[in-house]
């Protein structure tokens, strides 16, 4: 993540910033990373431990033995979205 980029800014993960802006969102988010080469500049285990701490919105999981591309992970990626988008009501029809 590049220091003082607007994603950084609002999830300074690994930076002693205040997560100000993060904490402002009142709508459901969900994040979801897998455990191998992923970008954070902090573990994936301590991105997500922040980021559930800094607002309650959110709801974040962790993919094991999942790149950044969620390769051969597809099924397990889209059943973590499907269930967030049914509990908060958001779920698009596709008929």
């Amino acid at each position: 993540m590049t220091p003082n980029s607007t994603l950084s800014n609002i999830l300074p993960l690994g930076q002693e910033k205040i997560f100000d802006n993060f904490r402002k969102i009142k709508i459901p988010i969900l994040g979801i990373i897998g455990d191998t080469n992923e970008c954070t500049v902090i573990s994936p285990k301590k991105a997500v431990n922040k980021l559930r701490n800094e607002n309650n919105k959110a709801e974040c999981y962790i993919i094991e033995n999942c790149n950044h591309s969620y390769e051969d992970k597809e099924h397990e990626l889209i059943a973590i979205i499907k269930r967030f988008l049914e509990k908060h009501q958001l779920a698009i029809s596709t008929s």
